[in-house]
């Protein structure tokens, strides 16, 4: 201050003279009762908090198991973070998780009484040597226009997955939620089981819209009740209430990818061709799922892992082999490839090889895409489900057309095309005449009558 501003030094000194006989008058403190009071309710303020914090919901978003909270790890840190706090036990927050689903339970059966109609889908599958029936539920709000989809139940069955007792399930499901009367639909796969429970309990007016004589799915269980034979036919259709059922287009799409794609096998030049290539592709698959050493290698010369194909959806396989073609086309792509399995000891893909690859990607892309679309979740309704089974058969004919005129030939995958066709009108033939399809596809802004040809078929359905 001397030396910087030497003029405004005596007025500083004499202020800091004034400010050091300046009496202070300290501020009133709350009596005691009034701050712990405060306290008190600050604390339980936090403790609700942070109960809320691990309500149900939390856990349920988080998919923790109920005895996290027991952890000693869990009840250490928590002390920690703020000790004068108690965390709820795993009984506590079973008992709170109890009564959440009852309270939303009630919600939803309260609300799905004031709906005119609902649609359901249901599944059953086995985890972990238990088999459970699962059942969703879709409507359209009337106010918003939009599709609202909630998780009715989820059920533990014991035995065979009969049709009888897929029956009795679905029937109390729908009975305990009150939907029995305003269900206009339930959509399942193609599995027998259930075809046979709606082909004999459904409702009975219109027939299933898509199908056909051959009812087939790998993980279909089908046993016998020896009670039911015993029934007359007539009676066995009012021992359970089921509503009108429809196909999981989705699933068809899956099977016509997976069964009918292999009627192409019967011919050898395209079974050869496809044993050659696919065989390589799994075991290469095979050595890196099974081997972290291996694994390793593939991504040292590659530098990106192989797509493992899941076990039960076709597109996944697809994506495994779209991934081997797109690595194929980079740079030194077929010569990485061929370091890769002289590494692993598996046959090096051979030029043949390659060419099934391409043009097996290439004749199944309109059907991975139509599977992605019809599976999806948002924006998909059954107003896609015509447009998008033409999409695809137009693109099919168009292969064809095209190595048929010379411009893109199909040297091994011309059979697949043929065998593909064969299994769309097989499948979604009888589709185009049911009437709730067409007029969804129609009504659909985005559709309305572009997706129709000048079919003789086709012309009528316009005048219809």
């Amino acid at each position: 201050m001397k030396s910087v501003h030497p003029g405004l030094l005596l007025s500083f000194k004499a202020a800091c003279q004034q400010s050091s006989h300046t009496i202070t008058t300290p501020t009133k403190r709350k009596p005691a009762s009034d701050c712990d009071e405060v306290e008190d309710a600050e604390i339980q303020s936090r403790q609700a908090t942070l109960e809320e914090a691990f309500q149900p919901k939390s856990a349920k978003k988080r998919l923790l198991p109920l005895k996290h909270v027991d952890s000693p790890a869990f009840i250490k840190l928590m002390r920690c973070v703020s000790p004068e706090h108690k965390v709820m036990c795993r009984q506590t927050l079973s008992k709170r998780l109890q009564a959440r689903y009852l309270e939303a339970k009630e919600k939803l059966v309260a609300h799905l009484m004031t709906l005119k109609a609902v649609c359901t889908t249901a599944d059953c599958w086995s985890a972990r040597g238990k088999s459970y029936v699962g059942v969703t539920c879709h409507w359209i709000d009337p106010k918003k226009l939009k599709r609202i989809s909630v998780c009715l139940a989820i059920r533990r069955i014991f035995g065979r997955h009969t049709y009888d007792l897929l029956g009795k399930t679905l029937e109390s499901i729908n009975m305990e939620f009150g939907i029995d009367d305003i269900t206009v639909l339930t959509l399942t796969d193609s599995g027998s089981n259930f075809l046979k429970a709606f082909r004999l309990f459904g409702a009975h007016g219109t027939e299933t819209q898509l199908e056909t004589d051959e009812e087939e799915d790998d993980d279909a269980v089908v046993g016998t009740d020896l009670e039911f034979l015993l029934l007359d036919y007539d009676d066995a259709d009012d021992r359970y209430k089921l509503p009108w059922h429809c196909k999981c287009v989705a699933h068809l799409l899956n099977l016509l990818a997976r069964k009918d794609a292999e009627k192409a096998l019967e011919t050898p030049a395209f079974k050869l061709a496809s044993d050659s290539a696919l065989t390589k592709l799994q075991s290469l698959f095979n050595k890196q799922s099974r081997s972290d050493q291996q694994s390793e290698k593939v991504k040292e010369l590659l530098g990106v892992l192989f797509v493992i194909p899941n076990a039960t959806r076709w597109n996944a396989w697809y994506d495994a082999i779209c991934h081997v073609k797109k690595i194929a086309e980079g740079k030194n792509g077929r010569k990485n490839l061929k370091s890769v399995c002289e590494a692993l000891k598996v046959t090096p893909l051979n030029s043949t090889d390659y060419q099934f690859i391409s043009e097996y990607v290439e004749v199944m892309k309109p059907i991975a895409i139509g599977l992605d679309l019809l599976q999806g979740e948002h924006n998909v309704s059954s107003g896609n489900v015509l447009p998008s089974i033409v999409v695809i058969r137009n693109s099919l004919n168009s292969l064809k057309r095209n190595h048929l005129e010379g411009a893109n030939q199909l040297l091994v995958a011309l059979t697949l095309v043929d065998a593909l066709l064969a299994g769309l009108e097989k499948r979604f033939g009888n589709l185009f005449n049911v009437e709730h399809f067409q007029l969804a596809a129609v009504l659909h802004p985005q559709f309305k009558f572009n997706w129709l040809g000048n079919s003789e078929k086709d012309l009528k359905l316009r005048k219809k």
